[in-house]
């Protein structure tokens, strides 16, 4: 087939997948879910991308309840700037000699997960692994 060479599988190139983890008191509450099904997954760590353009695509929707926000690189700072978003579609406000634009966000994913693995030492802990579908 590749006559011995290696081949890079790319069937989840572009896609993101990870882990979320914790322990606390309490069980997590995560028993209620049907992992049969894609679920809505909403990151708290911010994406980004940097370009000398102010016009942006993302390639994931930014969380509804936290909108993108915008900084321009001038004179080796980053300085906040307006953005404003259709969609995908992020467009910073031009700032006078800003060399770079940078668009930050929150993103919402959705992604297959198989049910948490538990621990139990003194705390409830749990480990939910994560593909973006």
């Amino acid at each position: 087939m590749a006559d011995g060479a290696a081949v890079k599988i790319t069937h989840w190139n572009g896609k993101s997948s990870g882990q979320l983890a914790g322990s606390g008191l309490a069980p997590v509450g995560l028993d209620g879910l049907d992992y049969s099904q894609p679920l809505e997954l909403r990151l708290i760590q911010p994406r980004s991308i940097a370009q000398a353009s102010a016009s942006f695509v993302l390639p994931v929707p930014c969380r509804p309840d936290r909108e993108p926000w915008g900084l321009a690189l001038v004179d080796g700072r980053w300085r906040p700037v307006p953005v404003g978003r259709t969609g995908l579609n992020v467009e910073l406000t031009p700032y006078a000699g800003a060399t770079l634009y940078m668009v930050q966000w929150m993103p919402v994913m959705s992604v297959f997960a198989d049910p948490p693995q538990r621990t139990m030492s003194g705390a409830h802990g749990w480990t939910l692994n994560w593909q973006q579908v």
